[in-house]
């Protein structure tokens, strides 16, 4: 049997429950049974409760509000301890709690109870001030409510028993308790702060307290005065707490009794792991960007933000994040135009953030962009960001140009801040007049840059390298291009395929390695490129990949011949890997790309270029370590993530306190 009891009673209290049942969970003082009474709450209280799996839980669950007298009078007529706690859930104990107060009855065996200081706290686990307890129990302290700090109280169970509480009084059992046994108790107070107590403003409370004074002041014949201002007071305390609330009024310091002594730092260094974190929702079109471009992002932002990530879920994805503060949601979006699916998933999104009420949603992809920034805007998100990372309608004509144009108005009208992954995408949004609003972009560029140690720490499986090599007749001597991305026309597929396929015809010795899933449904490549992929044997398919750093680590150089790029993160993963690249003349691509420096540009769509650029490299590969020892140093000198990710956490918490106006 266990030396403590500490008896914790809860009614739908799902915001605050966690914070207290791990501040008691985690006592220095070991030996106690914690009994948590859940008196017929209807939120997810229970489930909370349910998820604690230590084994000085015992559950008491109860289908019927009873309220907490009636449980407290329950409780401690059963249980065996020596002593015991009473807890609210909405409070959070000190460390040393039980220590203190064990030490307390070892040194005066005499006393009945020990008790003592607390710190206010308010709804958001902000320090109010510091909350005192009496030294002297009296009728004047008592009746005024300024005696005892409730959930601070360690009983002796002998005496508790004996003089128990009255279930009667419910909501003024505690001073009912002290009323009749002040004058013939011993007990000793502690100058010192035991608890986080939570100040809440409750009418309800109030005014549900009322029959019980009342009761109290006929039992115990109280005079007019007494009686004023132990039950007439309260009618006006409910008042006043209604036009509070109403106008917003900061109502603590009258309400509530503050000391002038000073808090000190120390507890504001406590509290801080049990303050909510604000809550920061991602939304991307599918779950394959998460390993690809936003794992070390979001495992970063989850030290600082509660993370809910919106997005479809692919049959094949597996959460990569150990956090239990970060969640999914499954959402399916289509990347095509529909109408009615679109409209369906606007909703979807508008009760996500009615529910979950987030601080900040921050967008990427086109798509989830439009339908999430609208709905963030509609229930007025406080902080709405979407990220550009590529356009599509400069690479459209006609109508179709212009109904993405309006996409793109409609996704920037609703956000409050527009971040661009690379500058060739702030020209064109201004060049089409897309908007006026000021567009960001951290350092040069790039959406969370690079973790360098991610990549430069990487050791290839040797075993895995020489199977890869048998199985795919490859040899110290061969020349391998690889292309990592998605295997469609837009990348350039079809240029690229071809161009290979005829240098192959003539240099035997190279690969061709396409690292990522075809889209056959959305922008397939055409017939004869598919044929070429599937029966030339020098070029290997391998489908989507979650980490691509052994195929990386493989290859000589990389090819990205996009018709159209944000700001591709994969020349950042090729550079770190010292991996020259063959690009596109497009956005993005030539903003990490520099001709001859760490790699060479060709024109959009110019199938000869691509083959000199590719010839080159393969002929005159002397000149590749120059170009290798330049991609690293450039990628590692401006885009090393750690950087980007500290300016993004400093730009999160300035938009959240709004220290500047958003544009």
């Amino acid at each position: 049997m266990a030396l403590i009891c500490i008896g914790l009673f809860v009614y739908n209290s799902e915001k605050y429950l966690n914070n207290c049942i791990s501040s008691i969970l985690s006592q220095s003082f070991k030996d106690f049974e914690l009994v948590i009474v859940n008196d017929g709450s209807t939120d997810k209280s229970l489930s909370i409760i349910n998820s604690f799996l230590d084994q000085r839980i015992e559950i008491h669950n109860h289908k019927e509000n009873k309220g907490i007298a009636y449980r407290l009078c329950e409780l401690t007529k059963s249980i065996d301890e020596k002593y015991f706690v009473r807890m609210d859930s909405d409070d959070i104990m000190l460390e040393n709690r039980l220590d203190v107060q064990i030490k307390c009855f070892n040194e005066s065996p005499s006393i009945n109870f020990v008790y003592g200081d607390a710190i206010s706290i308010d709804l958001d686990n902000n320090i109010l001030g510091y909350k005192k307890s009496t030294n002297a129990l009296n009728s004047l302290n008592i009746l005024a409510g300024k005696s005892i700090i409730h959930p601070t109280v360690m009983f002796r169970t002998e005496w508790l028993q004996k003089n128990n509480y009255n279930k009667i009084y419910n909501g003024v059992e505690d001073l009912e308790l002290w009323f009749r046994t002040y004058k013939n108790t011993k007990y000793k107070y502690i100058n010192t702060p035991l608890i986080f107590y939570r100040e809440v403003i409750s009418s309800k409370k109030y005014f549900n307290s009322i029959q019980s004074r009342k009761l109290f002041a006929n039992n115990y014949n109280l005079n007019y005065i007494d009686r004023f201002k132990f039950v007439t007071l309260t009618y006006f305390k409910t008042m006043y707490t209604i036009v509070f609330k109403f106008f917003k009024l900061n109502y603590f310091n009258i309400f509530f009794r503050y000391t002038t002594k000073k808090v000190d730092l120390i507890y504001y260094n406590l509290i801080v792991k049990y303050k909510r974190k604000p809550l920061l929702m991602r939304c991307v079109n599918t779950s394959g960007m998460i390993n690809v471009v936003l794992f070390e992002e979001l495992n970063y932002m989850a030290d600082y933000f509660d993370i809910i990530i919106v997005t479809r879920i692919d049959s094949n994805f597996n959460s990569p994040f150990q956090k239990s503060n970060i969640i999914f949601i499954d959402l399916k979006i289509d990347r095509k135009i529909n109408l009615i699916n679109d409209f369906k998933a606007l909703i979807n999104y508008i009760f996500i953030f009615i529910k979950y009420k987030p601080d900040i949603v921050h967008s990427m992809s086109p798509k989830s962009g439009l339908i999430s920034m609208l709905a963030a805007k509609l229930v007025n998100v406080p902080v709405r960001i979407h990220t550009y990372t590529g356009l599509i309608f400069p690479y459209k004509k006609f109508v179709l140009r212009n109904i993405l144009i309006l996409m793109d108005k409609i996704t920037c009208i609703c956000t409050n801040v527009l971040y661009s992954d690379g500058y060739g995408v702030i020209k064109d949004l201004y060049k089409y007049k897309v908007t006026n609003k000021k567009i960001r972009f951290i350092k040069k560029g790039s959406v969370n840059g690079i973790s360098e140690s991610f990549y430069t720490n990487y050791e290839v499986d040797i075993n895995k390298k020489y199977s890869f090599f048998e199985n795919n007749n490859i040899n110290v001597n061969t020349f391998i291009y690889i292309f990592i991305g998605r295997i469609n026309k837009d990348k350039g597929i079809n240029e690229l395929v071809e161009v290979f396929h005829n240098i192959n015809t003539i240099y035997t010795n190279t690969k061709l390695i396409l690292v990522g899933p075809f889209e056959d449904d959305l922008d397939p490549v055409n017939t004869n490129t598919k044929n070429i992929i599937h029966t030339n044997e020098n070029i290997i398919s391998t489908g989507f990949q979650n980490d691509i750093r052994f195929y990386l680590e493989l290859s000589n150089v990389l090819i990205l011949p996009s018709y159209r790029e944000g700001f591709p993160r994969v020349l950042l993963e090729a550079g770190i890997f010292k991996k020259p690249c063959i690009v596109s003349n497009i956005n993005g691509n030539n903003e990490i790309i520099k001709d001859n420096f760490n790699g060479f540009i060709f024109e959009n769509k110019n199938s000869i270029e691509l083959m000199k650029s590719m010839l080159h490299v393969y002929l005159k590969k002397d000149n590749l370590e120059y170009m290798q020892n330049n991609a690293y140093d450039y990628i590692k000198n401006n885009f090393v993530q750690n950087e980007i990710l500290e300016i993004l956490l400093s730009n999160y918490n300035n938009f959240i306190k709004k220290k500047f106006k958003y544009e």
